[in-house]
């Protein structure tokens, strides 16, 4: 590909699977988000009280090393040998680990991230928040990270949904990658999670209150996001054709809007005026297209499962960190063991249509486990799918079985982490004292 043309559909088939297709080594990875809230009065983390981002992450640096991460001269993260810390817009740090063999390796990878949280927590006063939602402030209470991208994204997604700003200053989730052996295998894996992320919602509900009420909801997070851009979030009707592959995923993002093209350290705001298909063909002005450019452009997709160079499942809040591996554990037992793997498709093929798929992502998270799924009772598919997912762990990786045990207890409780915050603290936190909070939040210190 030369300088002055622009990369062929083929060329942008063959990046994707180049860094999606791991045939002799499949690996799994594990982003998790933390709110940080500031004491006395638990506080947004980069707001007027307490220090700033800035100052947090050069004091990481002094005390654990790594390397900083600037964009237009806004310091937002630290590069470690094999992990990233980042700030997303709200002032949530972010760890994004090494991708690893097993689910247990991930524990590991995880275990400076924590200690770099309890370092904070201890010489600030910080607590870290393991919700879904920030619990009781709304977008205009929050602060922002004044990043070029974030204030692109800011000017440009509000036009789009009306819970976009929401989305980026207040949810914090928790992420896995996953890697295909083929294109068959990649798309295969990504159909199977489509059609199980509601039951990522509903495993992991864990954002009941908005504005420091509960409005019924056990995941505002999964509605924050449905209601952040219908270009590029939720589950696309069209996704869910069982012949819907790597070739079908990337014509689909040519044809999504861009909100920026980077040109070095710069960022040309586009606002959603050309997709990337007609950036490809017509260019713009002095610019062409680059493999780069559609780079960043999957990186503005944010499906609940998602292609960026490995599958991406992204349907599960932020939970306690007893459950942040058994979001891993679930997907890693779905689709690792080739018999479950097949199994899981025969089984979802034959019982649930596509409506069913995309009216369980709102009703799981929505109702948790008094929703049905299709014609039948989410308790029993729940079930179901815990059991191919056990099955997948005990030939893929045993040690890992015990990751699930939280979930199984959820099924068998029939409540999910949100009806549990709600049934200590009640619907209403307004008038509830900081302490109290502290004691029955999740929180880290």
């Amino acid at each position: 590909m030369t300088a002055n043309r622009s990369p062929s559909r083929a060329e942008l088939i063959a990046d994707v699977l180049a860094k999606s297709c791991a045939p002799e080594d499949v690996r799994v990875g594990l982003e998790v988000e933390a709110l940080g809230l500031v004491t006395p009065g638990l506080t947004p983390l980069g707001g007027d009280a307490g220090p700033s981002i800035h100052d947090l992450l050069t004091e990481v640096m002094h005390g654990f090393g790594g390397d900083p991460i600037e964009d237009g001269g806004i310091l937002h993260g630290v590069k470690f040998s094999n992990w990233t810390l980042t700030v997303e817009p709200g002032g949530q740090f972010e760890f994004s680990g090494p991708p690893e063999s097993t689910v247990v390796g991930l524990e590991k990878a995880r275990s400076t991230y924590f200690d770099i949280l309890d370092r904070l927590s201890s010489e600030h006063g910080i607590r870290w928040l393991w919700l879904g939602v920030q619990p009781l402030r709304s977008p205009e209470q929050m602060p922002f990270l004044e990043k070029p991208r974030y204030t692109l994204m800011r000017s440009y997604l509000p036009t789009r949904g009306t819970d976009a700003l929401r989305m980026m200053q207040t949810s914090a989730s928790v992420q896995v990658t996953l890697d295909g052996t083929g294109p068959i295998d990649l798309q295969q894996k990504f159909q199977c999670l489509l059609r199980v992320a509601p039951f990522g919602y509903l495993f992991f509900a864990n954002s009941p209150y908005l504005n420091g009420r509960a409005n019924g909801a056990r995941s505002n997070r999964a509605a924050i996001w449905q209601n952040t851009d219908s270009h590029r979030c939720g589950i696309p009707a069209r996704f869910l054709d069982w012949e819907f592959g790597v070739d079908e995923y990337v014509d689909f993002a040519l044809d999504v809007p861009m909100f920026f093209l980077q040109r070095q350290d710069q960022l040309i705001a586009l606002n959603g005026s050309l997709t990337f298909r007609q950036f490809m063909e017509n260019g713009l002005n002095e610019h062409r297209a680059t493999l780069d450019d559609f780079r960043h452009h999957l990186s503005t997709l944010f499906y609940d499962v998602r292609m960026k160079g490995h599958i991406e499942f992204r349907p599960a809040d932020c939970v306690p960190e007893n459950m942040q591996l058994s979001v891993a554990a679930l997907v890693t037992g779905l689709v690792y063991n080739r018999a479950v793997l097949a199994d899981l498709r025969s089984w979802l093929e034959k019982t649930f249509s596509t409506e069913d798929v995309l009216n369980a992502r709102h009703d799981l998270a929505t109702k948790g486990f008094e929703a049905r799924f299709g014609k039948y009772d989410v308790v029993g598919v729940a079930s179901e799918l815990l059991a191919l997912a056990a099955e997948g762990l005990k030939h893929y990786e045993p040690e890992a079985r015990g990751f699930l045990d939280p979930l199984f207890d959820l099924v068998h409780t029939k409540e999910t982490l949100a009806d549990r915050l709600v049934g200590r603290l009640g619907d209403d936190l307004r008038s509830k004292p900081p302490e109290i909070l502290e004691t029955f939040l999740p929180i880290r210190w």
